[in-house]
């Protein structure tokens, strides 16, 4: 009962813009969205690190695609920057679900690797995504 009261208070006071993947405890957030010359930068963060090598990480917003994306430069795996061109930017649309996968996405709306990756505990991270909500293009800083 402690546990259930402790985990609606963490769920209550989390940051704006972030999102609880109940079933894995993860916390995720659309942290920023930044104005950076001719591109946009969209930063994701999440309590669990994303995992490197293997496929390459793909932002979903709403039916479109975007794989160009770094690391910040302190290096941390929980946090990727995607970057899109301005065009890109302004096509989407506010309220469109956010979320994030590894290689490419099939036909059924799912994001799946191409090749299972080993996780931590040695289980392929094939199907693991990550959900950030909605987008707000007013977070947008230029």
């Amino acid at each position: 009962m402690v546990f259930g009261v402790f985990l609606s208070i963490l769920v209550c006071v989390q940051a704006p813009g972030a999102s609880q993947d109940v079933r894995s405890g993860d916390v995720n957030q659309l942290k920023s969205i930044r104005a950076r010359g001719p591109a946009i930068e969209i930063e994701v963060q999440s309590s669990t690190e994303f995992p490197v090598g293997g496929q390459i990480p793909v932002l979903l917003v709403g039916s479109k695609e975007f794989a160009k994306s770094r690391h910040p430069e302190d290096g941390s795996l929980n946090t990727l920057i995607f970057i899109l061109e301005t065009d890109q930017f302004e096509q989407l649309a506010d309220g469109e679900a956010v979320t994030l996968g590894f290689g490419r996405r099939h036909a059924g709306g799912d994001l799946t690797s191409v090749t299972p990756m080993a996780g931590r505990s040695g289980m392929p991270e094939s199907g693991r995504h990550w959900k950030f909500g909605t987008l707000n293009k007013s977070l947008l800083v230029r």
